[in-house]
């Protein structure tokens, strides 16, 4: 009888402690996945934004440039009339 009473108690513990052990990761599992999930999205959210920032960088280099070549046009034109002032015999 004493036999049969540790028997059944080591097997009703490893049992349990499978059952526990399985539960366990998965909770474990599932939150890892939350944490890792969490993390992407602020990722996401710091890439978007350092998107934006770049998007409204270039913009900007954009109309810097436009008016570089509108004075460079403006050169180019007052160059020309220049050269073709001095071809002019006086």
């Amino acid at each position: 009888m004493e036999i049969e009473t540790i028997v059944i108690t080591g097997i009703v513990s490893f049992t349990t402690t499978l059952i526990g052990y399985f539960f366990g990761l998965r909770k474990n599992n599932a939150e890892t996945s939350s944490i890792e999930i969490k993390n992407i999205k602020e990722v996401i959210e710091i890439y978007t934004k350092t998107i934006q920032d770049l998007k409204e960088e270039v913009e900007e280099l954009k109309e810097e440039i436009q008016e570089y070549r509108t004075c460079i046009n403006k050169l180019e034109d007052e160059l020309h009339q220049f050269k073709s002032d001095m071809k002019k015999p006086v």
